[in-house]
Formats: structure tokens, C-alpha cells, sequence
């Protein structure tokens, strides 16, 4: 049986192909053990179970009533300040009043953390955050004119009712 040129040139891609398919897929799976290229050996079972779990644990963080208030908190203004047209100055001025408060609330948020990974309570720190959300609705109606004010207190509304707290 006689190949032409063509077809021996068909069947060395081929091989040649399954080789480098083969060796990428040995090289995708690090063996256990074994030393990667930055030295460090894969991971045990025993490591990818704890390293399992701590991410479980961390979706259970999330689910913790303060990290949904952090979630409002950040998302308030935002959402209190929806449909009311502002001037540039007033704009500057809520925005300015936003960045304040927010640095106050990552604060908050590392002090929870802290609170949270050493179990200590946090309904310190839950109180502090409503106190703190309170201040910033002040300081935002404040920069508004009174028919702003109007539509701000009804997003207010909204949100408290949705939220179903301060």
C-alpha cells in the first residue's frame, strides 16, 4: 500500500498533536507530592478539605446579619437619592458626604471582621452602623432643597419598609 506525501504529512500532525494534547493534560494535573515550578507540593486531601471548609465558612460570613447591613449601608445613598435631579454643587456635596461615611463603614467593617474571627459580639458594632446610616440621611436631606426632600424621605420610606429596620 502505497501513501502519498500528503497523507504522511496528515498523519505526523496527527501524532503529533495527540503528544502535545497528552503532555498539556500532564501538565494541567499536578500529582501530589510532587514539587510545582514555584516549589511548593500540591495540595493533600486533608488540605483541599480544610481549604473546603473555610470557604464554607466564609459563605456562612455572608450570610451574617452584619454583613447585610454593611450591604445597605453602602447601597443607601445611592438608592435614597434615586429620582431627584441635583445641581453640580449639590451633587459634589452628597458625594462628598457619601466618601465621608463610607470610610466610616470600611472601618466598621474591619472592626467586625476582627470581632467576627476572634467571636466576640458584634452588636456593638450593629448599633454603630445604624447610628452612622442616621447621621448620613441627616447630613444628605439636609443638602436638599424641600421639594427634594420630599422625594428623598419617600425613597427613605421605601428602603426602611424593604429592609424591615432602621
Amino acid at each position: 500500500m502505497k501513501f502519498s506525501r500528503l497523507q504522511y504529512v496528515a498523519i505526523a500532525l496527527t501524532v503529533c498533536g495527540a503528544l502535545l494534547a497528552g503532555a498539556a493534560i500532564a501538565m494541567a494535573q499536578p500529582q501530589q507530592g510532587v514539587p510545582s515550578a514555584r516549589g511548593k507540593s500540591a495540595p493533600t486531601p486533608d488540605q483541599s478539605k480544610q481549604a473546603r471548609a473555610a470557604r464554607a465558612a466564609a459563605r456562612e460570613k455572608r450570610n451574617d446579619a452584619s454583613w447585610s447591613a454593611f450591604t445597605a449601608a453602602r447601597h443607601e445613598p445611592r438608592a435614597a437619592l434615586k429620582g431627584i435631579s441635583m445641581t453640580r454643587s449639590v451633587k459634589s456635596e452628597t458625594g462628598f458626604i457619601t466618601e465621608h461615611y463610607l470610610d466610616r463603614f470600611e472601618e466598621l467593617d474591619k472592626a467586625n471582621k476582627i470581632a467576627y474571627y476572634t467571636a466576640t459580639d458584634t452588636s456593638t458594632i450593629m448599633t454603630d452602623i445604624a447610628t452612622m446610616r442616621l447621621e448620613q440621611r441627616a447630613a444628605l436631606r439636609a443638602t436638599l432643597t424641600k421639594v427634594q426632600r420630599v422625594q428623598f424621605d419617600s425613597n427613605v420610606v421605601a428602603l426602611v419598609s424593604r429592609e424591615g429596620a432602621l
